[in-house]
C-alpha cells in the first residue's frame, strides 16, 4: 500500500498547465520522450494486471536506466517528473503485490504453520449441518451455490443476489417462511423504503454454472432411475455431519481440561479418562470417515453414468440441433473437440478476402476455398491447403459423390482426422451433406436413439408434474392442444366439472387469478389458453406460481395448471425454469395433415362421422374440407406468396415522400428512378452510422473509456462468432449471409449507388442491391405509366432472358434490364432459351441480364412459360409489411418453358437476390 500511495501522490503534483506545456512540445527533449515512451506502456493496463512481459520491459528499459530519474526528469519538466515518480511507485507496487503473498505463505510453512494447499470456502467456514439444511430447503447441491450460502449467512452487509434462474430465491423464501419473511416488489408502493435499509450490500451471483446445473440433472436423474443411492447419499451425509459435531466436542472437552487442569496433568484421573476416551472416540469416527468417503464415491461414479433428454419441450426444427449439442457437450468435456474447431464448424471462420487464388474455380466455388485457406490456419489443418491444390482429382471426387459424408478422406486425412474434424472439411466441400454427417456423427457417438426423436407423450409428462409444477403448452401455429388434453382429462378420470378453462385477454387476468386459487383449494385441473396475450397480468401468474400453488397447506396434491402460449419475450422465465414444457407441433405434408385431421376430434368419432344421411355427399364434402385445411397449413411457409392484399396509400408513404422533397438530391418526377434512388439512399445511410456508431462504442468500451451495455455486448459475441449483430439486422435489408460476407454484400451495394450517383442512372441495375426492389419495379411502371399516359393498374411486365451477363451497350427504350439473380432448383439453358434441369452439384445458376418490359396486361400473348417466383433470401418466406408488400417475395418471372408448371413446382424453382453465404 505504501508504493501504491507514493503512485497516487506522484499524479497529485500534476497541474493542467503541466500538461499543457506538454502539449506544445514540437519536438520535446529526450528526458520527456523517455517519460511519455513508459507512460504509453503502462497506461492500457490496471495496476493489478500487468503483464508479465510489459513490467519486465520497464524494468530492463527504464528503471534500471540512470536518466530515468525523477531528479533528472526534473530538469527538463516538471510535469514528467511526476510521471516519471509514478511509473517507479507502480514498478514497486507490482514487485510487492506479487511477491508479498508467496512470501508469506512461505513463511507460514517454514514456521509448521497449517496453510491449505487449495482453498475451500466450504471446508473452512461451512458446516454440515446447517449446508444439509439448506439443501432440503431449495439450496442446489453444487460447491458453487454453497459456498454463496455461507457468504450470504457470514457476511455482515445484506446480500443482493443475481439470480436469474430464481434458484437462491426458492432457497431464501423456504429457509426463512418460519421467520414470516416479508417479500417486497418493484411494483408496492413501500419498496423504495424498504430498500432504504439495505444500502450495504454483499453481490452475489447465484447464476447457475454448467458443473452446477450438472449436479443438479443427475440429482433429478438419479432420485428418479435409484431413489435408494441418493437415500443413501443423504443418510452419509448425516453421519458425516454428526461425526464432525462429535470431533468438535471431543475436541473442546481436551481444550477444557487442559485449561483446568492444575499441576501435573497424569496425576488428573478426570483428565486422563478424557483423553483416553477421546482417542478411542476419534479412531472409530476416522474409521467410519474412511468408509463413508469410499460409499459416497461409489455412488458419485454410479450417478455419472446418467445423461437428461429434453425432447419433449423442443419443436421439431430444433430436436437434431439439440441432440447435435448434447453430444458436442460431451465431447468437449471429455477433451475431444477443440474449441477453435468448434467455432470453425459454427462460422467457417471470419475474413473479408482471400489471399490465395482458387485452384480450381471451374468447380470449387469461392467461398469453399476461402473456408478451406482459414482452416489451414488450424493446427490439425496445417497442410491442408497445399494438399488440396496438390492433390485435386481425390478432392473431387468427394465433390462429386452424392454420400461425400461416407467416402474416406484423401491420405494422410482419413487417418489423423477424427470424426468430427471430419465434419469441418465436409463443411468447406459439401456444405449441403452436413445434416446426414451431423447425423452420422450423433449415431456413432451417442446411438441411433438421438437422431429418432420420441414421439409426444402426454402421460408421461404429467407423470412427471406435481400440484406446484405448471405444464406448458408452446404452440406453433395450426397446433390446438386442447382437444388432445380435454381426451386425456377423461382417461385420467378428471370429469368436466373438474376441469375448467379461461381464455387469457383483455381483463382476464384477475378472474383467472381466482380461478386459480379456488382450483389449488379443491384439487381441480385449470387451464389458462393463449398465455402471451395476457403480458401484463404474466408477473402476477408468477408470483402466483411461486407463493400460492407452492404452498402445500393451501394446495390439493390433485391440483393441476394447464398453460397455453406462443413464444413470448414476456413469458416469465422461472415459469418455463420450473414448469413442464411441452410442443406438439402440425404434422408436414399434405397426406400427414388429412390423416391428422381425420384422427382428431370431431371427425374421429364415428357417431359424428356416420350421423349424416347423405353419406356420399357428406363424405366428398368432408373430404374437401380437409384436404383445403392441409393446403392453407402447407401454404404458411410460403409467407405472402399468393396472399397479397391491395395496396393502399398511408401515412408511412406520406413521410418518405416529405423526406424526399426535403433531401437535397435533384428529385425529377419525369425520372421516377432518382425518387427511388433518394428512398434508399435514406435507409443505407442510417445503416451505415448504426453500424459506425456501434463499432466506435465497442472500440470505446473494450479500453474501458464506456460502459460495456448489453447491445454492445451482443454484438461483440456477435462478430466473436461471426454473426451479423441483431442491433444492424433490425435497421438492415434481409440478409442470412455470415457477418464477412455481409460486410462484403454491404460494400458492394454501397459501390452500386456511389456509382449511381457520380455517373447518372445505370444502364443495367443490380436488383440484389436494393433496400426496397419493390419500390424499384413500381419506379419502372410508373415510368413507362407516365410516357404513354396509361394507368398504372392496367400494366405488368413481360420478361426477355438477354445473352449477356454483365454489360448491355445502352439502356432499353422501356422498361429496366437488371442482373444479380440466381436460379435455385433449375438452369438456364442458354442454347435453348428456357429453363431447363440443373447440372449435378450446381445448387444455384447465375442468371444472365433480364429485360423488364413494361407493357399493358390485355396485350400480353399466351405462352408456355414458368411463373417463378423471386425472393431476397433463400428462406423463401415473409411477412406483409405495412405498404402490403412482403419483406420477402419480390414478384413472379415468367420464363419460356417446354414443361409444365408443375414439372418446376415440384421442384421447388425459384429465384433469389442473394445466396446465404
Amino acid at each position: 500500500m505504501p508504493a501504491l500511495n507514493d503512485a497516487i501522490t506522484a499524479l497529485d503534483t500534476l497541474k493542467a498547465s503541466d500538461i499543457t506545456l506538454l502539449k506544445t512540445m514540437q519536438n520535446p527533449p529526450a528526458g520527456v520522450r523517455l517519460t511519455l515512451t513508459a507512460i504509453c506502456i503502462l497506461k492500457d493496463f490496471d495496476k493489478d494486471n500487468i503483464p508479465v512481459k510489459v513490467i519486465a520491459h520497464i524494468r530492463r528499459d527504464f528503471i534500471s536506466n540512470p536518466e530515468f530519474q525523477p531528479c533528472v526528469i526534473r530538469n527538463v519538466s516538471s510535469a514528467c517528473e511526476g510521471l516519471c515518480s509514478w511509473v517507479r511507485a507502480i514498478e514497486v507496487y507490482d514487485k510487492v503485490a506479487k511477491n508479498v503473498l508467496g512470501e508469506w505463505l512461505d513463511m507460514c510453512k517454514q514456521k509448521q504453520i497449517p496453510v491449505s494447499s487449495v482453498f475451500s470456502l466450504l471446508n473452512t467456514l461451512g458446516d454440515p449441518v446447517n449446508i444439509m439444511e439448506w439443501q432440503l430447503h431449495g439450496l442446489p447441491r453444487d460447491t458453487f451455490s454453497v459456498d454463496n450460502a455461507i457468504i450470504v449467512t457470514s457476511a455482515q452487509r445484506w446480500p443482493l443476489m443475481i439470480d436469474p434462474q430464481g434458484q437462491a430465491n426458492k432457497w431464501i423464501k423456504n429457509m426463512e417462511k418460519s421467520n414470516k419473511l416479508h417479500v417486497s416488489k418493484l411494483t408496492e408502493s413501500d419498496c423504495i423504503r424498504t430498500l432504504g435499509n439495505c444500502i450495504q450490500v454483499t453481490l452475489l451471483n447465484f447464476m447457475i454454472t454448467s458443473v452446477g446445473l450438472e449436479d443438479q440433472l443427475l440429482n433429478i436423474v438419479t432420485a428418479k432411475e435409484k431413489p435408494e443411492l441418493e437415500e443413501k447419499k443423504k443418510v452419509l451425509y448425516l453421519e458425516r455431519a454428526q461425526n464432525r459435531k462429535l470431533l468438535k466436542e471431543t475436541e473442546d472437552q481436551i481444550l477444557e481440561v487442559l485449561s483446568m487442569s492444575q499441576g501435573n496433568i497424569l496425576e488428573d484421573e478426570r483428565a486422563i479418562n478424557i483423553l483416553s476416551s477421546s482417542k478411542q472416540l476419534s479412531q472409530e469416527i476416522l474409521e467410519k470417515q474412511q468408509v463413508t468417503t469410499q460409499t459416497e464415491k461409489q455412488i458419485d461414479e454410479t450417478r455419472d453414468g446418467y445423461r437428461p433428454n429434453v425432447c419433449r419441450s423442443l419443436f421439431e426444427r430444433d430436436k437434431m440441433l439439440f441432440s447435435f449439442l448434447l453430444c458436442i457437450g460431451i465431447q468437449r468435456s471429455l477433451n475431444l473437440v477443440n474449441d477453435d474447431e468448434w467455432c470453425f464448424l459454427l462460422t467457417g471462420g471470419v475474413a473479408l478476402e482471400i489471399p490465395f487464388p482458387n485452384p480450381a474455380p471451374s468447380w470449387l466455388k469461392n467461398k469453399s476455398w476461402g473456408e478451406i485457406v482459414r482452416l489451414s490456419t488450424l493446427p490439425a489443418f496445417a497442410d491442408l491447403k497445399n494438399h488440396f491444390c496438390s492433390k485435386l482429382p481425390e478432392w473431387k471426387k468427394i465433390y462429386d459423390s452424392s454420400q461425400p459424408e461416407k467416402m474416406p478422406l484423401p491420405t494422410p486425412w482419413n487417418v489423423s482426422l477424427s470424426t468430427f474434424q471430419s465434419l469441418l472439411l465436409l463443411r468447406c466441400i459439401r456444405l449441403d451433406k452436413m445434416i446426414p454427417a451431423i447425423q452420422q456423427f450423433i449415431t456413432v457417438k451417442m446411438g441411433a436413439a438421438y437422431i429418432e426423436p420420441p414421439t409426444f407423450d402426454l402421460q408421461h409428462s404429467y407423470k412427471g408434474s406435481r400440484h406446484f409444477t405448471p405444464l406448458i403448452f408452446v404452440l406453433s401455429a395450426g397446433a390446438d392442444p386442447m382437444a388432445l388434453l380435454m381426451r386425456f382429462a377423461e382417461e385420467q378420470g378428471i370429469g368436466a366439472a373438474n376441469l375448467q378453462t379461461i381464455s387469457l385477454g383483455q381483463g382476464q387476468g384477475p378472474i383467472a387469478g381466482k380461478m386459480i386459487e379456488k382450483a389449488a383449494e379443491e384439487g381441480t385441473w385449470l387451464v389458462l389458453q393463449n398465455c402471451h396475450l395476457a403480458s401484463s397480468w404474466l408477473p402476477e401468474l408468477e408470483r402466483i406460481c411461486e407463493e400460492v400453488i407452492t404452498d402445500s397447506d393451501r394446495t390439493k396434491p390433485e391440483f393441476r395448471l394447464w398453460l397455453t402460449s406462443y413464444p413470448s419475450q414476456n413469458f416469465p422465465v422461472s415459469l418455463l425454469q420450473n414448469g413442464i414444457k411441452m410442443t406438439n407441433e402440425p404434422p408436414k405434408g399434405l397426406r400427414a395433415n388429412l390423416l391428422r385431421s381425420y384422427l382428431n376430434d370431431p371427425i374421429s368419432d364415428p357417431h359424428f362421422f356416420n350421423g349424416c344421411n347423405k353419406p356420399e355427399v357428406w363424405e366428398k364434402l368432408l373430404f374437401a374440407l380437409c384436404f383445403f385445411h392441409a393446403l392453407i397449413q402447407e401454404r404458411r411457409m410460403f409467407g405472402s406468396l399468393g396472399w397479397n392484399i391491395p395496396y393502399e396509400f398511408n401515412e408511412s408513404d406520406l413521410r418518405i415522400s416529405a423526406k424526399q422533397v426535403q433531401n437535397k438530391y435533384p428529385t425529377k418526377y419525369s425520372e421516377s428512378m432518382n425518387t427511388v434512388l433518394v428512398q434508399e439512399l435514406l435507409h443505407f445511410n442510417r445503416l451505415i452510422s448504426i453500424i459506425r456508431t456501434s463499432l466506435t462504442d465497442i472500440n470505446k468500451a473494450i479500453q474501458g473509456l464506456i460502459l460495456m451495455s448489453s447491445q454492445l455486448e451482443d454484438i461483440f459475441n456477435s462478430m466473436i462468432v461471426g454473426k451479423v449483430p441483431s442491433m444492424w439486422s433490425a435497421k438492415s435489408y434481409p440478409s442470412l449471409k455470415p457477418l464477412g460476407s455481409y460486410i462484403t454484400d454491404l460494400l458492394f451495394r454501397i459501390q452500386f449507388f456511389q456509382t449511381w450517383i457520380h455517373k447518372g442512372t445505370p444502364i443495367v441495375f443490380w436488383i440484389s442491391g436494393f433496400y426496397f426492389t419493390q419500390s424499384f419495379l413500381t419506379g419502372a411502371i410508373q415510368n413507362y405509366a407516365r410516357k404513354y399516359r396509361i394507368p398504372i393498374d392496367h400494366l405488368g411486365f413481360q420478361f426477355d432472358v438477354t445473352d449477356q451477363d454483365h454489360d448491355m451497350p445502352a439502356p432499353p427504350t422501356d422498361g429496366v434490364y437488371i442482373n444479380g439473380l440466381y436460379m435455385e432448383g433449375a438452369k438456364w439453358d442458354r442454347k435453348k432459351h428456357r429453363i431447363g434441369e440443373s447440372l449435378p452439384k450446381v445448387l444455384y445458376d447465375n442468371l444472365p441480364i433480364i429485360w423488364l418490359k413494361p407493357g399493358e396486361k390485355l396485350s400480353f400473348k399466351e405462352e408456355s412459360v414458368y411463373g417463378c417466383p423471386v425472393y431476397k433470401t433463400s428462406v423463401r418466406r415473409g411477412i406483409l409489411s405495412t405498404t402490403g408488400h412482403s419483406t420477402n417475395y419480390v414478384l413472379t418471372i415468367e420464363f419460356p418453358s417446354d414443361q409444365p408448371q408443375n414439372h418446376w413446382v415440384i421442384r421447388g424453382v425459384a429465384c433469389l437476390c442473394q445466396l446465404d453465404y
